[in-house]
């Protein structure tokens, strides 16, 4: 078995200790979305210092990882503003 460098296995361990929301069979990928978006701007550079801030680069990173889990009922849910 390989193993992973200790910080990914930090991340990854958060990652799977996540609370969503839950409501019905699908758990809701908001946060996970989120959180995927933020290493993306990071890499990029887009970041400039340790601070992230809710701006259009931000949910358009955000909109891509949700876009892939959108569920018709709750598309309009997939605004980061709204929880």
């Amino acid at each position: 078995m390989t193993t992973l460098p200790d910080d990914l296995a930090r991340y990854l361990k958060a990652f799977r200790s996540l609370h969503v929301n839950r409501a019905g069979e699908r758990a809701s990928p908001h946060k996970p979305c989120m959180l995927l978006a933020v290493p993306g701007m990071a890499e990029a550079g887009d970041l400039g210092r340790n601070k992230i801030r809710f701006d259009p680069a931000l949910i358009e990173r955000y909109m891509k990882f949700f876009s892939r889990h959108e569920i018709p009922r709750i598309a309009r849910l997939g605004r980061p503003q709204v929880p």
